[in-house]
Formats: structure tokens, sequence, C-alpha cells
């Protein structure tokens, strides 16, 4: 379903006054600002009390009824000759904000501000997003759909999609900003496992930043380097972390074009990868 047909038929419900909060694929396309892969219908939440409107605004349009196993008159499928499908969810809350009728909405799973081909629209909110898709059997569409709203809104990945990652097969030692958790959200889109080592004869130094890429993201004009010494005494403490190939291409991205990925060993014995400016 391409994105212009699904603002004309925001735009419709709009103008008759149907409250509608977009959810599925295309509502987390929303949430990130752009379209990440095809879409084969339009998931929608609305008032149950919108139904025979909205009903009327697609029929009269050619839509009609689509059989599902699961259809019921606040569940369905409405789809015209050209294979455009709405899938239809209804609520009905009381004065209170508590769901007495319908698919089991709450007030605040429909609070979410996004945009489709720059058309603004209410959508779930990120955090229930991925929620919403957890719970089920889960497939590398829902895994693309979640690890990207994961990664952009620093949500941790549920433990239910890790299977999808990368094979961990990489050691990364970190001294610096990796080792926060927000770093790692942003970078990673999950939070890493890692163990305390040392790394010998080497220590720390701060070195200035001329990479105007790196800068330009907000990021500090010194950062810490690392420097072999060949001292013995000198020493550097950090953590291990466990990544995949795939991350570890990520953080050749994240590091300044000056730092340069070099192999040694540490106190524990365990290989690792380090970056240092040259």
């Amino acid at each position: 379903m391409k994105a212009e047909k699904v603002i004309e038929l925001l735009e419709l419900f709009a103008e008759n006054n149907i409250d509608t909060v977009v959810d599925g694929g295309w509502g987390v396309d929303a949430l990130l600002g752009e379209q990440t892969r095809p879409h084969d219908d339009l998931d929608i939440a609305i008032p149950h009390e919108s139904v025979p409107k909205l009903r009327k605004l697609l029929t009269d349009r050619g839509y009609a009824d689509v059989p599902r196993d699961d259809t019921r008159d606040c569940n369905f499928v409405l789809g015209d000759e050209f294979g455009n499908l709405v899938d239809v969810h209804s609520y009905t809350f009381d004065e209170h904000g508590n769901n007495i009728y319908g698919v089991e909405y709450l007030p605040e799973h429909l609070t979410g501000k996004g945009i489709i081909n720059g058309y603004k629209v209410k959508c779930i909110p990120p955090e229930w997003a991925v929620k919403f898709h957890t719970g089920y059997e889960i497939d590398e569409k829902d895994f693309s759909d979640v690890s990207a709203l994961c990664k952009r809104f620093d949500i941790p990945l549920p433990q239910e999609y890790e299977r999808f990652l990368p094979k961990i097969n990489q050691n990364l030692f970190s001294y610096g900003t990796l080792q926060k958790e927000e770093t790692q959200l942003k970078l990673f889109g999950r939070t890493l496992k890692g163990t305390n080592d040392i790394l010998e004869d080497y220590k720390v130094v701060t070195t200035e930043i001329m990479d105007r890429v790196f800068l330009a993201k907000g990021n500090e004009r010194f950062q810490k380097t690392l420097i072999p010494t060949g001292i013995c005494g000198d020493f550097v403490e950090g953590t291990v972390f466990e990544i995949s190939e795939q991350e570890l291409s990520l953080v050749d991205e994240y590091e300044p074009k000056n730092y340069t990925r070099i192999s040694v060993i540490l106190k524990s014995g365990e290989k690792a990868w380090i970056y240092l400016a040259m």
C-alpha cells in the first residue's frame, strides 16, 4: 500500500471527524519519520462509534469486507479492487478512560505522533509499539520494526528478539563513552553485557578531534585515547563487551576518522579490539 493512498485515506477520515490513530507497520514508520519497508495494509484504531461512518465512507469508494478468521465487529479488514487494505481496530472507553468494549486499547496507547511523507498523524507511542510486537510468534519483519524503534528511541530490545541478532563473536575493550548504556542504546539498540578487565602497558590521554562529521553530531572536541607506553605498571581499566561483527562495524563508523582499531591481549588473556588515535 503506497504512502499516497495512506494519506488520502487519513485525510478522508479526518474530514469526516473520525479520530484515527495509525497502528501496525505504517505506525512504526510514522514514528521513524520514513518508510522502511513495504506495507500490505493500513492498520488503524478508531472509536467504535465511528465504525458505521467509516464503513460507509469506504464502501462508497469500492471497499468491501475481506474475510478473516479473527473478524469481529471491532476487528475487520476492508479492501478494494486495487489491493488496498484497511485493517480496522475499534474500541470504546467509558468516562474514566477504561476500555469497556472492542480491541483492548487504553488511552495511553493512542498518544503517539508521527509523520508519513510529511503528513502528521496520530500513532501508537514508541514504547507501546514495541510492547505490541511481543507475546506472539515473531518474524524477521517484526525484528526489523522493533529493532529500528529500539535504536531510535533508546528502548531495550525485548529478550524474545535477541535470537535475530547477529552472532556475537567479537570482544571490544571500552574505557570511555561506550560503557554508558545511553550510548549503547543509541548505537546498537540494546545494552551490552560486559566484564571488567585491564589493558596493560597503555595509558589514557586526551586528544583534539578534527573530524567535522564527528563534531557535527554533538560530540566533544577533546576525546580520550590510548597510547602504548611499554612501561610496566601502566594500565587502563575498562570493560570487555561481546558484540557482533555488524556491531563492530557500527563502532568503526562511530569513532572519529583518525581512530584506528587494533587487536590486543588483555590482562585476563582475552583477545579484544581497542580504538586509539593515530
